[in-house]
């Protein structure tokens, strides 16, 4: 059966956006829910309808290179807000989502600028420990904030995910295939940004998530978002990606 890999708006707030393309990753389960990790089909048919009928159908390919779990990213245009479902052709049971205003969504679109944070750095990790929750050790993206990287007037990416803490299991590989891909990425600053302040403090209530996550309006994580030299959003990933798609989303900044 189809299951939605990214926030349908009934489990969580919905993340998609009415009139601009939005990328819904959808993974295959078993009878007994589990995800497909082998021996899943290499490409999947997908219907989307709305009040019953048919607005959009397409195949999507698998993707799996450098994760545990293979996805497939739909890329899909609601006309309109409201509820939706997809239905692939192996199957016939529904996937709900729900699609939503922009102005009830705050995150950064495609096209959008990226918004400045003092992100913190090795030297300044302004409160938040650790500043990369990476493990065995930190990665190389804490060397300068998000705000100070914006104003040097060159290509960035910003990372977004709690590797040590990741509820989804997904955070940690996904800063892998940037890490092993960045002695490549020569032309981008990159920036990776925690999700919680002080994630092994124990407290009665939920952590405190860093000024990233408020700044960028998410309430889900991992994120990436590559922008050109004028701070310009050209790209955003979230929920999962693979090595492919990551690559792909990089190519779109020269």
């Amino acid at each position: 059966m189809l299951g939605a890999g990214f926030a349908d708006g009934f489990a969580a707030p919905s993340v998609l956006i009415a009139g601009i393309a939005q990328r819904l990753p959808l993974v295959v389960f078993d009878e007994n829910g589990t995800p497909v990790r082998s021996g899943g089909p290499e490409s999947i048919d997908v219907s989307i309808y709305r009040n019953d009928a048919v607005v959009a159908t397409a195949t999507v390919n698998r993707h799996a290179s450098g994760i545990p779990t293979p996805y497939y990213p739909l890329t899909f245009t609601a006309p309109e807000a409201g509820e939706y479902a997809a239905r692939a052709a192996f199957s016939a049971r529904s996937l709900k989502f729900k699609v939503a205003t922009r102005d009830t969504v705050k995150l950064v679109q495609i096209g959008d600028a990226l918004r400045p944070v003092v992100t913190p750095t090795t030297a300044d990790a302004r409160g938040v420990n650790p500043v990369c929750t990476r493990s065995p050790k930190p990665c190389p993206f804490h060397e300068v904030t998000l705000t100070d990287a914006i104003a040097r007037k060159k290509p960035i990416v910003l990372a977004v995910s709690t590797p040590g803490f990741c509820q989804t299991a997904i955070c940690g590989p996904v800063l892998e295939l940037l890490v092993d891909l960045a002695p490549t990425l020569g032309r981008f600053q990159i920036v990776h940004a925690e999700v919680y302040v002080e994630p092994n403090k124990k407290s009665s209530g939920a952590p405190k998530t860093t000024d990233t996550i408020t700044t960028y309006g998410l309430d889900y994580e991992p994120s990436l978002y590559v922008a050109d030299a004028d701070a310009i959003v050209r790209s955003r990933l979230d929920f999962s990606w693979d090595s492919a798609e990551l690559k792909s989303a990089l190519a779109l900044v020269s």
